[in-house]
Order: C-alpha cells, then sequence, then structure tokens
C-alpha cells in the first residue's frame, strides 16, 4: 500500500489564510476561552517564534494583559524535563509552541489533572499551524473510537512493514491505563494535545520482535531496534543514536507507546517542501503510519516516569493478528 498517494488531500477552502487568523480561531473554536481564564505561552525561542508571539499578542487583545503570562523555558531540556515556571500560578489554558513537546514533563500533567487544556506544538511550523484547522476532527474522533474498539477485543497484534519490521504487542486492558485521542478536542477540562493532531495511542503491557523505523528527530533511515519483554535489546548503527540518548536516562529504553496516525492531510511525500522528516510530532499523525513511543509513559497511566520521551516512526505498517491480516487502513479510510 502506498500511504503517499492515498492520504494527501488538503481541504484548502477551510484553512485560514493567515497565522493571526489561525491563531483566533484556535481560541475561539478549538479551545473555546472565556473570560478570565489564566493561560500560558510557552516557549523555548522568545518572540522568535511566530506562533507563540501571536498566541500572547493576540491573547492579551482578546482576553487582557492581566491574563496571559508569557513563560520562556531552557531551549535544550528533553520532552520530559522539568518546566517549574509551570507550576507559579493555576493555568486554565498552556499554548507551548516549543522545540521539544512539553506533554510528559511532570508540572504539564499536574497542571492537566488541576483542570487545564494544553496544546502542546514541538516543532510545529506556521504551515502545521494553518492547515490544522482544516482537519475534519469529528472524522479524527470517528477514526479514534474505531481502533479503540478493535484494541479492546484483543490481547496482543502484530505488526508488520516491508523494511522488516515484525513485531508482537502485548495489549493492557488495565483500568489504571487509557489511551490518547488525539483528534483535536481541545475544549474539556483536562483536555489538550498536539497540533497538528491525528492519533491514536495506548501503553502497552509488552512487546517482542523487531522494529525498523524511518524517522526520529534527527535519526533517520532504515533503523533497526530489537525489543524484548518491552525493552530495546539490540539496534543497527543507524538506530544507535537514538538508543546511546535513550540510555542515559532510567527506564529510557522502555517500549511506552504504540500509536496509530490518522490524519490525511499531513503531507507524506518527501518530495513535498513541506515535507519536514525532523518533525516528529507531525510525521507520527500521518494516515498510513505507526509510531512507538520509548521512554516516560506517565501520559497514559504508566509507571515509566523518565525524564524522556522519544517516537519512532513506521512507514507502510500492516496489522496483523495471528496469522491473518487485519484490513483496519481500508476501514478507517472509509469511515467518513
Amino acid at each position: 500500500m502506498n500511504c503517499h498517494k492515498l492520504y494527501h488531500h488538503h481541504n484548502t477552502t477551510k484553512i485560514p489564510d493567515n497565522l493571526e487568523k489561525a491563531v483566533h480561531m484556535l481560541y475561539r473554536d478549538f479551545l473555546k476561552t472565556e473570560k478570565g481564564e489564566k493561560i500560558a505561552i510557552v516557549t523555548d525561542d522568545g518572540l522568535d517564534n511566530p506562533i507563540a508571539y501571536n498566541a500572547y499578542k493576540i491573547g492579551k487583545e482578546r482576553y487582557g494583559e492581566e491574563h496571559v503570562d508569557w513563560i520562556k523555558i531552557e531551549s535544550d531540556r528533553e520532552s520530559s524535563s522539568a518546566i517549574p515556571e509551570l507550576s507559579k500560578d493555576k493555568y486554565d489554558i498552556i499554548i507551548a509552541p516549543t522545540r521539544e513537546s512539553i506533554s510528559h514533563s511532570k508540572e504539564t500533567r499536574e497542571a492537566r489533572r488541576n483542570g487545564a487544556r494544553i496544546v502542546s506544538m514541538p516543532k510545529t511550523t506556521v504551515y502545521d499551524f494553518i492547515t490544522a484547522f482544516s482537519v475534519d476532527r469529528e472524522l479524527m474522533q470517528r477514526r479514534a473510537d474505531y481502533l479503540d474498539k478493535k484494541l479492546e477485543n484483543l490481547n496482543e497484534i502484530t505488526i508488520k512493514c516491508p523494511k522488516g519490521t515484525n513485531i508482537t504487542v502485548y495489549l493492557d486492558h488495565n483500568d489504571k491505563k487509557h489511551p490518547i485521542f488525539d483528534c483535536g478536542n481541545f475544549s474539556k477540562s483536562r483536555g489538550g494535545g498536539n497540533i497538528p493532531f491525528g492519533e491514536y495511542a495506548i501503553s502497552p503491557k509488552g512487546a517482542n520482535g523487531r522494529i525498523v523505523f524511518t524517522y526520529s528527530g534527527d535519526t533517520e533511515g532504515d533503523c533497526v531496534l530489537d525489543i524484548e519483554n518491552g525493552n530495546i535489546v539490540d539496534c543497527n548503527d543507524k538506530a544507535q543514536p537514538l538508543v546511546d540518548l535513550l540510555e542515559e536516562y532510567d527506564d529510557g529504553c522502555c517500549l511506552a507507546e504504540f500509536a496509530i496516525g490518522i490524519n490525511p492531510d499531513i503531507p507524506h511525500n518527501p518530495e513535498d517542501p513541506d515535507f519536514d522528516p525532523k518533525n516528529t510530532v507531525s510525521l507520527e499523525k500521518m494516515m498510513g503510519t505507526i509510531h512507538f513511543g520509548f521512554g516516560n509513559n506517565t501520559q497514559f497511566g504508566g509507571k515509566s516516569n523518565t525524564g524522556i520521551h522519544k517516537d519512532a516512526i513506521i512507514l507502510n505498517p500492516s496489522f496483523h493478528s495471528g496469522e491473518k491480516e487485519l484490513n483496519w487502513w481500508k476501514e478507517l479510510e472509509n469511515i467518513n
């Protein structure tokens, strides 16, 4: 299956024509921000980040300067590193255009438990941000609901791909664990997700087999990870930089996340000028991809509370139950 051809179809009639309009839509339509709510704009680029700058400026114009804080964090942090600045006040909304995700940090999780809605945008470009508002969020939710129902009836699932991935993932239906439906529904208390959005993700009980991924931040190519009992035990040279980084953290090599991309509007073709192989948060949302996350899984109710979370993206994967291939991609495509 060539997912590049199947799933790239922007609905340009709904795309706002500039960044300011998109920011207004974020506040008004996606977050449903109300007067008096406390907002934090978190960035590690300062005013050089156009999304952060416009979110701050327009937030003050719409809701009052006293209700919007500008929080500058360290630019060299990892995705689960502490953000003590977020503990200084109780925020209703946190908007974070940053280089690394804030989703897995202790302070972000605490803010969400206290009711905050959080929009994390690691490496999100202006193009990614503006075009996100053309996506049918209700369609994303229906696709995620479909996957949830399919997986709740399985104890394990095997993922294969043409490059050599062959890994069996053991599913955990423990009530303390919960899936993530990242479908752009940011308005509910304790809600949030990424921009761009479009994935269904769970924390598995364990896994055994081989992952051959193509993209993970600066790591690119046919990267091989061998997994035993839910941990990385070996890798090839191309995957070594990622493994070296993960090994710096306790439980960094723990397989923390199994996720399925369901967004048809992310550029798939490397020839597309808007395709960025280093933009993991965008690539992992592509319809027709799967990614595995390593490290921290507390966002899903897991126990790995380490200071890192890194995702590895698999192209053209297929789903299998025993000897049977499951036709889930075609069924997802037919949901409307």
